[in-house]
């Protein structure tokens, strides 16, 4: 498993390429098709077999329908919690910067996963719920199969040193408080990619993050 972070935009947003058995998986969609193949090694849209979107925030699917336009049959998996953000433009916060954009995209619920990545696949990967920053935010937990490594995808649940606001539309601290607890039950060395910033660990995070 080889992880690409390709930050983006205005807000530094993280979309995150996996490399794993030939296969490319995409992570919050904020980057233009165009671009990735000049920093992902190998990249072909046609060996994109998943899109996985942590929340229906703009700044993580600001670029969504392009890629949805040339990828054709390629499940992009949500929560179905965030579904209605994605025809609000208050709701997915594009509005806050006058760009009112309503996403036209076709998603699946996370609770597909299983059946995309069944036990052929090098891959085990796990949408689990950490509502907080919105009703429907997702973390998603890759394991390695040959090698053992676990990742955790954070969207804006967890960043390094901090965690996401609370006061967008469907935001909600206690939930966010019971979301960090999940990631307080991972072992130390368990890696974290935040839809912003750098990379951290889950004993960094106890280390140092005030609200772990």
């Amino acid at each position: 498993m080889v992880i690409y972070t390709l930050p983006y935009g205005p807000l530094a947003s993280n979309m995150y390429v996996i490399s794993c058995g030939g296969d490319f998986i995409i992570v919050d969609p904020s980057v233009e098709p165009g671009a990735v193949s000049r920093s992902v090694e190998g990249f072909a849209p046609d060996r994109v077999c998943a899109v996985l979107i942590t929340h229906a925030h703009y700044d993580h699917i600001s670029c969504a329908p392009s890629w949805q336009r040339i990828l054709n049959d390629v499940p992009f998996i949500m929560s179905d919690t965030d579904k209605v953000l994605l025809s609000d433009c208050y709701s997915n916060c594009s509005s806050m910067i006058g760009d009112e954009t309503l996403f036209d995209i076709v998603t699946e619920d996370i609770s597909a996963l299983p059946q995309l990545f069944g036990d052929d696949h090098p891959l085990f990967i796990k949408g689990i719920p950490t509502p907080g920053h919105t009703a429907g935010s997702v973390t998603y937990q890759f394991i390695d199969r040959k090698s053992g490594e676990t990742v955790l995808f954070s969207g804006d649940t967890v960043f390094m040193g901090s965690v996401g606001r609370t006061d967008f539309p469907t935001g909600n601290v206690s939930d966010l408080m019971a979301s960090i607890e999940i990631y307080k039950g991972y072992p130390a060395n368990t890696v974290i990619y935040p839809g912003h910033g750098p990379k951290t660990n889950v004993g960094i995070e106890n280390e140092i993050n005030p609200f772990f």
